[in-house]
């Protein structure tokens, strides 16, 4: 079969009220482990190397799907929108459905059946592997070659139930699959029907994998594209420039749509220098700034809530908004967040749901005051800030995790020479007499 580029634009037909739009019509695909998910919440699949192109529609997938057909949560991850949901907050799954009013996010199978479960994906998110150069205090091994170099160096982490270990590279079919990945595009012309293709690593632009994919849509026009690039921005400037000038021209032959460059940044001063280790301040906001005046880029922040970034998130709030008078109007920074994710995140303390109410509350109302409101997706925006400050306010506090915290930033600083304490001193106490 191939695909025509459908017109006009659908909204999602399936209204119960557990409905998900991701689990029909996003696919995230980790080459580097062989594994997939419809959600970056969710838990991951294994891909069948001997049967690739259905790892949309594996049985679990497929399964997930027939129960949100029914009303029913699945599971596996999903129990984060629902947590959400029951705290009146506005959820990933909430805001995915309130961004496709309008959209052309919806499987073509679907304007066929609305029942269909086995899909085309609209939007591809795809890890290539964890070529870094960051080694951020909430990521792994798995995701950051970076914190893999330090682990060889210094030995596995391990405190309490919370371990970061050496990564060994866990897809040994990882070329054949790429090979597999780029074949699944060409095959029926899928290509055309992507909407959304999502780079992740890693740091997107230190892979060469990139180059690939640019040379994939120049010689496979999609008009209708628009290439997401998830990156930290820590590329020299002149090579930053470089590689967006080659964007530029895939958006003036009409080879995509637009970039939408994603920029990592969680808040603001030496707290996120210490968060994302590796990370110069100066040199992201030198190749962020270039881009403001380009008009064929689409420039997004994307901000990991955790508990050593909640209380300097406002600068960041603040810079976005100085930002923002230098863009038009109907070109504005978009700004999204997420609540770390997975549980060692909660083992360790960085999840601050581990402090309980009332640690955080100053915070979030700073943050959401300082939140525009200008527009529609502003609007969805502080309503999922919201959701998020009631989640962390309803929880009840988890002394231990706060104490593995303690101990892993502790380790952090022998073997990165820093200081926590100086950084973050509203977590220096004993939060055993704190009520």
């Amino acid at each position: 079969m191939t695909y025509e580029i459908f017109p006009g634009k659908k909204i999602f037909p399936i209204k119960t009220d557990t409905a998900c739009l991701l689990k029909w019509a996003w696919s995230t695909i980790n080459l580097g482990t062989g594994k997939t998910s419809s959600c970056h919440r969710t838990e991951p699949y294994k891909i069948d190397p001997e049967n690739f192109q259905d790892f949309h529609n594996l049985p679990e997938k497929i399964q997930a799907r027939e129960k949100m057909l029914q009303g029913q949560w699945p599971g596996h991850g999903c129990e984060y929108c629902k947590n959400v949901e029951m705290n009146g907050g506005m959820s990933d799954r909430l805001m995915t459905l309130e961004r496709s009013h309008g959209l052309d996010k919806i499987p073509p199978e679907l304007l066929v059946d609305p029942t269909a479960t086995s899909v085309t994906p609209i939007i591809l998110e795809v890890y290539f592997n964890n070529t870094c150069n960051l080694s951020c205090v909430y990521c792994d091994p798995v995701l950051s070659s970076k914190w893999n170099d330090e682990i060889r160096k210094y030995g596995d982490i391990e405190i309490g139930n919370f371990k970061k270990t050496f990564h060994i590279a866990s897809n040994d079919r990882y070329q054949r699959m790429i090979s597999d990945f780029w074949s699944y595009l060409e095959t029926d012309q899928r290509y055309k029907i992507i909407r959304h293709f999502q780079l992740l690593g890693g740091e997107s632009l230190l892979q060469q994998e990139l180059d690939q994919s640019l040379d994939f849509w120049e010689h496979h026009k999609n008009s209708s594209l628009t290439f997401n690039m998830i990156t930290n921005m820590m590329l020299p400037h002149k090579k930053f420039v470089e590689k967006m000038q080659r964007f530029e021209y895939l958006v003036k032959t009409e080879s995509i749509l637009q970039l939408e460059l994603t920029a990592s940044l969680d808040c603001w001063g030496p707290q996120q220098e210490y968060v994302r280790w590796g990370l110069d301040l100066e040199t992201w906001q030198q190749n962020f700034e270039w881009m403001l005046d380009k008009p064929w880029c689409k420039l997004a922040i994307h901000s990991c809530i955790s508990s050593l970034t909640i209380k300097t998130l406002p600068e960041l709030i603040e810079k976005i908004n100085h930002w923002n008078k230098k863009r038009s109007p109907e070109n504005f920074i978009e700004h999204s967040f997420d609540l770390v994710v997975g549980e060692p995140q909660k083992v360790n303390g960085m999840h601050p749901t581990v402090f309980g109410g009332g640690v955080f509350d100053e915070d979030f109302s700073r943050v959401i005051d300082l939140m525009p409101v200008d527009t529609e997706t502003q609007k969805t925006a502080r309503q999922q800030m919201q959701g998020q400050a009631l989640f962390v306010k309803n929880s009840v506090k988890n002394t231990e995790r706060i104490k593995t915290l303690q101990a892993f930033l502790d380790e952090l600083d022998r073997r990165r020479k820093c200081d926590w304490r100086t950084l973050f001193p509203w977590l220096d106490r004993d939060w055993d007499l704190v009520s």
